[in-house]
């Protein structure tokens, strides 16, 4: 839930961002781009956690049951939740240890570089030049006025 709801809110504001810094001849060209790209790093994200997911896992089975046996458990994608069920107490425990642990490490990684991107966003500097007011992409003969209501 707490995924969905950032991926949720970063969705729009990416969106955003992109048709507030396009030029109006250029909109459809840039909103239309943000779709692919998005699901594109989306792909890849998700690919390199598994990997490292399955990395960590299969070193972790390595170091505990040895290699053969950590190559036999994790090679072909056959660990389902109902063979890990089906597994001695012993052997069920330590698969189960060693997917926690994957799944940890690949949790703190993601933390990192989500806290590295919130900083780095910091640096963004919008153009506020494209939307403001009296620039030169506003029609001629139109003129904006401000006025106080003292």
């Amino acid at each position: 839930m707490v995924l969905g709801i950032g991926v949720g809110i970063l969705m729009q504001s990416t969106l955003l961002t992109t048709m507030n810094t396009a030029p109006p001849r250029d909109m459809g060209a840039a909103t239309g781009t943000v779709t692919p790209v998005r699901t594109i790093g989306g792909s890849l994200g998700v690919a390199a956690r598994g990997a490292v997911h399955l990395g960590r896992m299969t070193g972790e089975l390595s170091d505990r049951l040895g290699e053969r046996t950590a190559e036999q458990l994790t090679s072909g994608g056959e660990m389902t939740p109902q063979s890990v069920d089906g597994m001695s107490a012993g052997l069920r425990a330590v698969v189960q240890e060693a997917f926690t642990g994957g799944l940890h490490g690949v949790l703190i990684g993601t933390a990192l570089l989500s806290a590295a991107a919130f900083a780095l966003a910091g640096f963004v500097r919008g153009n506020q030049d494209l939307k403001s007011p009296g620039t030169a992409g506003d029609s001629p003969g139109i003129q904006l006025t401000v006025t106080s209501a003292d």
